[in-house]
């Protein structure tokens, strides 16, 4: 799904006490806006962003994603935990072309066998407190002790 921004101007024009005319007018949002809005709200270091962290959804259980899941609720899904240290963290480069893409890569070292059914870009290193910010299933991927995911993450804004 793509993110589709617009923004509106509501103009009155008056003469004295009378109303001539009155309009809404679309604005087109400028392409160094939209990578603006990349870099402070998903750019790591931006005024409002923190950090973001990528983590995986589990195959056991699994029924769906759903737009309405947060982190502290997401009833079709569990998380993934099986590999070494907390989620990685998203580290991105400066939004470019309307995008903002990893800037390196985010790696996920199995300590248990399992299997992988998505992913997910979250606020918080670990836990459920904080914000989801995305969700994604795929066919399952079994993983072994010792396997790696090596994985990027960009987002893109028409």
């Amino acid at each position: 799904m793509k993110l589709q921004l617009h923004g509106e101007y509501e103009l009155q024009h008056w003469r004295g006490e009378r109303l001539l005319s009155s309009r809404k007018i679309c604005n087109a949002l400028t392409n160094v806006g939209r990578n603006d809005l990349l870099d402070e709200y998903l750019g790591n270091g931006g005024a409002s962003s923190g950090a973001w962290y990528i983590g995986l959804i589990d195959n056991a259980g699994f029924s769906a994603v759903n737009v309405a899941d947060t982190l502290t609720s997401h009833p079709g899904w569990t998380e993934l935990t099986n590999y070494a240290a907390d989620r990685p963290q998203w580290i991105t480069a400066a939004a470019s072309g309307l995008q903002i893409n990893s800037s390196t890569d985010s790696v996920f070292t199995f300590t248990a066998g399992g299997a992988v059914r998505g992913f997910l870009i979250a606020s918080a290193a670990n836990g459920t407190s904080g914000l989801l910010w995305s969700t994604t299933s795929f066919t399952a991927t079994s993983v072994d002790v010792g396997d790696k995911f090596v994985v990027r993450y960009r987002v893109t804004v028409a």
